[in-house]
């Protein structure tokens, strides 16, 4: 005599959807480096203002993207107070 076991077949639960949290996604990572890249070449090409401008874009996108205390982010502020104070030195 034989005996095959069976056991009950189990229907997977379905997984909790989980919000999707800030961080270092390579693409968006990429897209504020080159907002970083085109302020920093702008702005030692001598337009100041526009360097000032996409620094500042460069932040609001960092923070959006990657969050407000991700280092990415605190450079692109750092960034956009060095061009808004290169303005300001041009000014005196």
């Amino acid at each position: 005599m034989h005996t095959t076991l069976t056991t009950p077949s189990r229907t997977p639960e379905p997984k909790a959807e989980q919000p999707p949290q800030p961080g270092p996604d390579p693409t968006h990572s990429t897209l504020v480096d080159d907002f970083i890249k085109d302020a920093d070449t702008t702005g030692y090409g001598g337009d100041h203002v526009r360097a000032a401008q996409l620094a500042l874009t460069a932040a609001e996108v960092a923070t959006r993207i990657l969050g407000p205390d991700h280092r990415t982010t605190l450079t692109t502020r750092h960034n956009h107070a060095h061009w808004t104070g290169v303005i300001e030195q041009s000014k005196r």
